[in-house]
């Protein structure tokens, strides 16, 4: 649903993460993923094929977008090891890379995680779970149902013009300035709202989304489908009779064992009213992985009134949040001699 545009949607940038890392020393990258808005152009694949929206998802991106992420930044700085910010799925993507290959833990330094949706069982979005429970999704790609610029059964979802519409609402109408409640309670049912309406900006919401939803793809919605209904941490399952030709013969999708994960060093935040990664989901993560890879002196801090967009459009983020992260993401860094001070957000 978002792209990297979240990360300076704040009406000052002075309250934006990246541009406080850049005033701290930092050398900032801003990543977003494949079949996003930013990347709707391909040289090997036809963007209108089914071929490539189906590897829009989360497989592909923990085993080619992650590493090949690191590794341009760092043949572009000549940084030894960069510092990776995730929030949501940009912090659920990396564990599943490290899971996938532990040692890309030598070409990083602190993770900093915000809500990681990884684990989903627990989601507090009923319109979402039940629609996943439902396998309504299941449904909507075996009739083959299109809705142009909407929605696809099987390539991108949402649309361009699903975001022109909310693009609108937030940006072109007063709906979100005389009330910001309102359009947080109706971001509520997506689970895309902060804990308190108090602590949203409507000019941030406006800015994002000139360009959110940032767009991505149904095969995505269906894993995610797949996670709500099941609390295992598995590759997408294409079924009985596909399995086999995506995973060695195998008519069982491989699960993610997230203990082979050591060595990393995370700093990571959750949100007491997140609606979207929930304590359960949480609490799934932390059984996972070792607690030996979280940054001391805690597995991770619970911010009270935080829901699951304070980490990127809160208001306070930038006094209650931020400042936390850099001095985390410092502890590790030479931002004297640039060692250590590149940052993927």
């Amino acid at each position: 649903m978002t792209s990297a545009i979240d990360w300076v949607a704040q009406p000052k940038t002075t309250d934006s993460l990246p541009y406080m890392l850049s005033d701290a020393g930092f050398d900032v990258w801003l990543g977003n993923n494949r079949g996003n808005i930013f990347s709707v152009h391909n040289d090997k694949m036809d963007i209108n094929s089914v071929e490539f929206w189906e590897a829009v998802g989360f497989d592909a991106m923990a085993a080619l977008d992650v590493p090949a992420d690191i590794a341009y930044v760092r043949n572009f700085t000549g940084a030894t090891k960069i510092h990776w910010v995730g929030h949501s799925q940009g912090g659920g993507m990396l564990i599943q890379a490290l899971a996938e290959d532990p040692s890309l833990k030598d070409q990083l330094s602190t993770i900093a995680l915000f809500a990681p949706a990884l684990h989903v069982a627990h989601m507090n979005v009923p319109f979402l779970t039940g629609l996943a429970k439902g396998r309504i999704d299941e449904v909507w790609h075996a009739s083959g149902i299109d809705i142009p610029g909407i929605a696809t059964h099987n390539k991108y979802f949402p649309g361009p013009s699903f975001s022109h519409i909310v693009e609108h609402f937030t940006g072109h109408t007063d709906l979100c300035r005389v009330s910001v409640a309102a359009c947080n309670d109706i971001g509520k049912i997506i689970g895309v709202n902060v804990g308190d309406p108090k602590n949203l900006d409507p000019e941030t919401m406006a800015l994002a989304f000139n360009v959110d939803p940032g767009g991505s793809s149904f095969h995505l919605v269906m894993h995610y489908a797949q996670r709500i209904r099941k609390d295992t941490l598995q590759k997408f399952d294409y079924g009985k009779k596909e399995n086999p030709r995506h995973y060695d013969g195998s008519t069982t999708p491989p699960f993610y064992d997230l203990s082979k994960i050591n060595g990393v060093k995370i700093a990571m935040w959750v949100g007491a009213k997140d609606l979207f990664v929930t304590s359960g989901d949480v609490n799934s993560l932390m059984k996972d992985v070792a607690s030996d890879n979280f940054m001391p002196p805690s597995s991770y801090t619970n911010i009270d009134t935080y829901a699951h967009f304070d980490f990127v459009w809160g208001k306070d983020a930038h006094t209650r949040l931020y400042p936390g992260v850099i001095r985390a993401l410092s502890q590790d860094s030479d931002v004297e001699s640039q060692a250590g001070s590149t940052v993927m957000v």
